[in-house]
């Protein structure tokens, strides 16, 4: 049975700029904070929300849930409305709708209404949301994520994005020259850190590949009872209502092409390869580099993947994986 600390209490009709911004904040404690599972960010300063949670809760999150997980767990904290594509189906045929060739489409979608379990909407999340949710055309309604601009404001802490060979992570810092840092989270709760690059591939639009903002979305037709809104159902704003809409990052700059891979990129009238122009974009519409800082980045990068690496490791050998047959076959969650 749900508890009293474990419902769902709407208590806004939808997000205010604030209200995005303090989920930014939120994103961004939690990354600059060094946790190094899901459970463990959750219950620790970086938090604000902690101390309301149950301490014998056990947070778990893989890296296509982490996005709706934190995204929820901060609607219910500060009584927000939130919705979820429950179901999608496949555009053509593909075997595997994580990976199909011309994307998905929102074929169920579930709103949280107040008195719902807060836990059980998280259970549901773990059992419904995949890679495959976040494989949509950016031309497509329906869907709970819509494409930025590429600019400072729209990407920022909390942006996802997306790489269509079957992973997510979420940005939680954009430094003054474009980088941009994010987290992500995997099959065995662990939680890493990386920087944008060329490991998030783009792909045809219909894949719906790159960055995604949440949608802005409203309760409407709720009975206001004391503070807290009752029933009601959950709209979410179309592509031309949203100001921040854009696909830049599909089609490039210039003249829509006929194909998407003829897309330019141009800075300052001279055209640049794509994830040259995002780094400039963010950092305000100029490219400079500084050589030694780059290379020093891109060490720590490369010594905090194996770092990762030789703690996936240590968790296999702890759990005794070496001690089991070989399996018939790999793991359907594996990346």
């Amino acid at each position: 049975p749900a508890q009293a600390d474990t419902l769902v209490r709407n208590r806004s009709e939808g997000w205010s700029a604030a209200d995005e911004r303090g989920y930014g904040e939120f994103v961004a404690a939690l990354g600059a904070s060094g946790c190094r599972t899901v459970d463990a960010c959750l219950k620790s300063p970086a938090n604000p929300f902690r101390a309301s949670d149950d301490t014998g809760l056990r947070w778990r999150a893989d890296c296509a849930d982490l996005p709706y997980f934190l995204r929820f767990y901060y609607a219910w904290k500060r009584g927000l409305p939130f919705a979820h594509v429950s179901a999608v189906s496949p555009r053509g045929r593909a075997r595997d709708i994580r990976y199909s060739p011309r994307g998905n489409q929102v074929a169920a979608r579930r709103d949280v209404l107040s008195g719902d379990n807060a836990l059980a909407v998280m259970r549901r999340l773990r059992d419904t949301i995949s890679s495959a949710t976040y494989r949509i055309h950016p031309r497509l309604e329906g869907n709970d994520l819509y494409s930025p601009a590429l600019t400072p404001r729209a990407i920022r802490p909390g942006t996802v994005i997306y790489d269509p060979n079957g992973h997510l992570a979420l940005v939680w810092r954009v430094e003054p020259n474009g980088r941009i840092h994010y987290i992500d989270s995997h099959p065995d709760n662990t939680l890493t850190r990386g920087q944008y690059d060329l490991r998030f591939v783009r792909a045809s639009p219909g894949m719906g590949a790159g960055f995604k903002n949440w949608r802005p979305l409203r309760l409407a037709g709720a009975q206001r009872t004391g503070g807290t809104l009752n029933g009601g159902t959950l709209t979410l704003a179309a592509n031309r209502d949203i100001g921040g809409f854009a696909l830049t990052q599909y089609y490039g700059t210039g003249p829509r092409p006929a194909n998407w891979r003829q897309g330019a990129f141009l800075l300052q009238g001279q055209r640049v390869e794509y994830y040259d122009y995002v780094r400039a974009a963010l950092s305000g519409g100029s490219l400079h580099f500084d050589p030694v800082r780059e290379i020093a980045d891109m060490v720590a990068s490369n010594c905090a993947d194996l770092a990762y690496r030789a703690e996936a490791v240590e968790i296999a050998l702890a759990a005794g994986l070496q001690n089991r047959p070989q399996p018939e076959r790999l793991p359907p969650n594996i990346y």
